[in-house]
């Protein structure tokens, strides 16, 4: 009924031509400067858009938090375009950044490399000497007890398993502490999953691995 109703507010009668037609278009747009791209922002009265951070610094990120010193951290997720071939076809280049405001002007001005080579992360929180990582099928935990800004990668904890990554667009995303102190998340639709505690400790997946 929803596709009957689109079909006929727009006109359309197959869905896959305005797809056809989104993408060329997408193709053909010129592409823009962070700064055009800031000049082209209309944000409602009372608010206004700064430019934090862009390329080179940051890469293809897909999710990012703060932490409680103010500090950007960004997961990169660079084997997306090799979604389609599980883990096999990625380069394994993913990887979680800290970004800070050292001068505070708004403007994020140093970059140091958290953590790099956990496949297809999608989902990240700062909490408890750690982060909190969703890269499908796993919810990691990567120990940094020292606070030297650095993974202890020989320490990775498996927390929970199970996650599906059937659509690319639909895996583990959006952690966040609640008040009561839980962490919470969301996963679309379309990627069955059946999470649990690893019954064997669980392991990391790297790149040219197939998916479980």
């Amino acid at each position: 009924e929803i596709g009957a109703a689109w079909r006929n507010f727009s006109g359309a009668s197959n869905d896959t031509v305005l797809w056809n037609l989104a993408r060329e278009e997408g193709k053909r747009a010129p592409t823009l400067s962070p700064e055009q791209a800031l000049a082209k922002m209309a944000p409602v009265p009372g608010f206004e858009v700064r430019l934090t951070a862009s390329e080179p610094m940051i890469q293809q990120p897909i999710a990012f938090c703060w932490d409680d010193r103010g500090r950007l951290w960004v997961a990169e997720n660079r084997d997306y375009e090799a979604r389609n071939r599980g883990f096999s076809g990625g380069a394994g280049r993913s990887r979680i950044l800290i970004l800070e405001d050292t001068d505070g002007d708004g403007r994020m001005d140093t970059s140091k490399v958290f953590l790099e080579g956990i496949t297809f992360p999608s989902a990240i929180a700062v909490g408890f000497d750690g982060l909190w990582l969703g890269a499908p099928p796993n919810l990691l935990f990567v120990p940094d007890r020292n606070h030297d800004d650095r993974a202890a990668t020989e320490a990775i904890e498996v927390r929970l398993t199970g996650w599906g990554i059937r659509d690319r667009h639909e895996v583990i995303n959006s952690l966040t502490w609640g008040p009561d102190g839980w962490l919470y998340g969301c996963q679309g639709y379309a990627t069955p999953s059946h999470v649990g505690k690893p019954a064997d400790g669980g392991r990391l997946y790297r790149a040219g691995e197939p998916f479980p």
